[in-house]
């Protein structure tokens, strides 16, 4: 299972990391995905394909 941390870097996002750890996660931090702008957080997540 594909998992996509959004805010990765932040206090939830870096545990959620360590939880996942071992299985098939992508940490997006904001350098990644600016969430504010919705076209290119569609297209990031279109191109990740999480499951979660």
């Amino acid at each position: 299972m594909r998992v996509a941390i959004i805010g990765a870097n932040g206090q939830l996002g870096s545990d959620l990391v360590k939880v996942f750890q071992g299985g098939n996660v992508v940490p997006l931090t904001h350098s990644d995905i600016e969430i504010t702008n919705p076209a290119q957080t569609d297209s990031v997540l279109r191109n990740i394909r999480p499951d979660v």
